[in-house]
């Protein structure tokens, strides 16, 4: 038996989390891992957590069934002072999403640059098989 005075004491942890992904019809939920069985659900906006002191590997993903998608990596480090964490999802599901010790902005740069691509490679197709034609 653990008596109270051995316990370690746990640090409250804040989990600032963006607008959540949605498909269609549902919402994808966002975790937090922070390793050991130590998995937390997250909601938009502050999320207050209890974590012993340490060092974590912490995972942060959004998951739809068994999509996980918007995933992004942290090393923290949990002292005996009350700590932030901030996770930001990416706009569209496929992308990945960042998290920090400060505030972090939604991830889209590789999906504009990627459509801005897709969309002058078309023409340009078109423009040397017409080209090729003669």
């Amino acid at each position: 038996m653990i008596l109270p005075e051995e316990q370690p004491s746990l640090v409250p942890v804040t989990v600032i989390a963006s607008k959540p992904l949605r498909a269609r019809y549902h919402t994808y939920v966002m975790y937090a891992d922070f390793g050991g069985g130590l998995r937390y659900s997250l909601g938009r906006g502050a999320n207050e957590l209890r974590l012993p002191p340490g060092s974590y590997d912490l995972q942060l993903y959004s998951q739809l069934g068994c999509l996980r998608t918007g995933k992004a990596r942290l090393s923290v480090a949990i002292g005996n002072e009350p700590r932030t964490v901030y996770y930001a999802t990416p706009r569209v599901p496929l992308g990945r999403g960042a998290a920090g010790l400060v505030p972090q902005r939604r991830p889209i740069k590789v999906v504009v640059v990627s459509f801005v691509t897709g969309a002058a490679m078309i023409p340009l197709a078109l423009l040397v098989d017409l080209m090729l034609s003669r």
